[in-house]
């Protein structure tokens, strides 16, 4: 490809967001902490958190050009158009060159999808890619879209003091996730005075010199509101235009290239991994799709078990979850009980200052299966491994109470979870939850 190894997450997705979120809740700390005086004067200089972001993602860029090459893969520059299931045609700066191969891979990536017949302009409508590499703070943005994306950016952009409005189509925030994570997350946020707007589906938006007017729909009732800016962040579309795919018998799914959970194609030498196949369009899912695309290659007998792929905001405060939620699990007809603590009980949390949210752990009645687990709060990400652990080696949630855990620190919070579960809480009133 034409992009610099690493794809989206590493140069214009996850670690770039997670720089800048990381400079504005350090930002955040200082000024909602009552132990310094001034923190009023205090503001982030643009110029240098772009040059902190491009310093990380240069030095992980550089760091897997030098695994490529210690690996002897040879990374082409160009345009890859498949001319048959076995030959790959690469258009560079030059005269294309032919490679041919008994397997190929596919991981093309995708972009960010426009909203209906509105693209972003790169000035007044943008999409998270124009974002990275920001030049000024607008004053005020309406953000379209509250999935992961358009939550994070609207988390930055608060903190550096734009006024942000988020819309969002569905009836709540993270609709694939649990419901009461959500509504804390929800709450959370318009505390730090981001307001949300559900149910808003955007109709028009029209540009008004240096100003955009955002025209939406509640239900019946049409409103509208005017910003600096517009962000779109209503998903992305897989990268497939130019390859040649009319040439070969690869099945799609929408826009998607078909693939079973073997990752192979339509077409028995063709694999897919990563956003092309829209399956869970995540860079952790994409590493381990990969994984088994070329374990199948080798010969290995592989499969992709999307149950165990987590899911996660890094918005303040965190939100993490895998598995099934409380709702899903009981429309699906498992006899569920539920065990839940929150951060508020959680003596490291508090030490802090961050003591708001819960872990809840979804699991079968009788025997204690787990589910599905949801946390909202401190380091939700990084505490979700244990549970994602717990539930690869199908412990019960007796086994996962019986660990004893370092004290003060955030994960005893699952710990007490799931001894409430059990009906024993330590440091909660209260029981499991049928």
């Amino acid at each position: 490809g034409r992009d610099r190894v690493g794809g989206t997450c590493l140069h214009r997705g996850c670690i770039p967001t997670k720089c800048f979120l990381s400079d504005v809740e350090l930002l955040q700390r200082v000024r909602g902490s009552e132990l310094f005086s001034g923190t009023s004067a205090l503001s982030l200089e643009i110029p240098r958190m772009v040059a902190r972001k491009d310093e990380v993602v240069g030095r992980l860029h550089r760091g897997l050009a030098r695994l490529l090459d210690g690996l002897g893969v040879e990374v082409v520059r160009g345009v890859g158009e498949i001319l048959d299931a076995n030959t790959v045609m690469v258009r560079g700066n030059g005269d294309g060159q032919l490679y041919e191969a008994s397997h190929l891979l596919i991981a093309t990536g995708s972009a960010p999808a426009p909203l209906g017949n509105l693209r972003a302009d790169g000035q007044l409508v943008l999409y998270s890619d124009h974002l990275v590499d920001m030049g000024e703070v607008p004053g005020r943005m309406a953000v379209v879209g509250a999935g992961a994306i358009g939550l994070e950016w609207a988390s930055i952009m608060r903190g550096l003091g734009t006024a942000v409005v988020v819309l969002e189509m569905l009836p709540r925030l993270l609709a694939s996730g649990d419901q009461e994570t959500a509504t804390v997350l929800h709450r959370a946020l318009e505390t730090q005075n981001i307001r949300i707007i559900t149910g808003a589906v955007v109709r028009e938006v029209r540009t008004r010199g240096q100003e955009i007017e955002v025209l939406y729909r509640c239900g019946e009732e049409s409103s509208s509101l005017r910003v600096d800016r517009v962000l779109l962040a209503v998903g992305r579309s897989p990268n497939t235009g130019s390859m040649g795919l009319e040439r070969i018998t690869l099945e799609k799914d929408g826009p998607f290239l078909r693939v079973d959970d073997r990752m192979c194609t339509t077409v028995p030498n063709i694999y897919a991994a990563g956003d092309v196949t829209g399956r869970a369009m995540l860079a952790h899912a994409a590493f381990w799709e990969a994984d088994v695309a070329v374990r199948n290659i080798l010969g290995e007998s592989a499969q992709m078990d999307y149950k165990r792929v987590p899911r996660c905001v890094y918005t303040s405060p965190e939100v993490a979850w895998v598995g099934l939620s409380e709702e899903e699990a009981r429309r699906v007809g498992y006899g569920v009980r539920v065990g839940k603590f929150p951060f508020g009980h959680n003596g490291k949390a508090l030490a802090l200052g961050d003591g708001e949210g819960l872990v809840k752990i979804v699991a079968e009645q009788e025997l204690g299966q787990i589910l599905g687990v949801s946390i909202v709060g401190p380091h939700a990400t990084e505490l979700l491994g244990e549970c994602l652990l717990a539930m690869r080696l199908e412990a019960s949630v007796e086994e996962l109470a019986d660990i004893i855990k370092p004290h003060p620190s955030l994960s005893e919070a699952i710990g007490e979870a799931a001894m409430g579960w059990l009906g024993r809480p330590i440091h909660a009133s209260g029981a499991s939850l049928p």
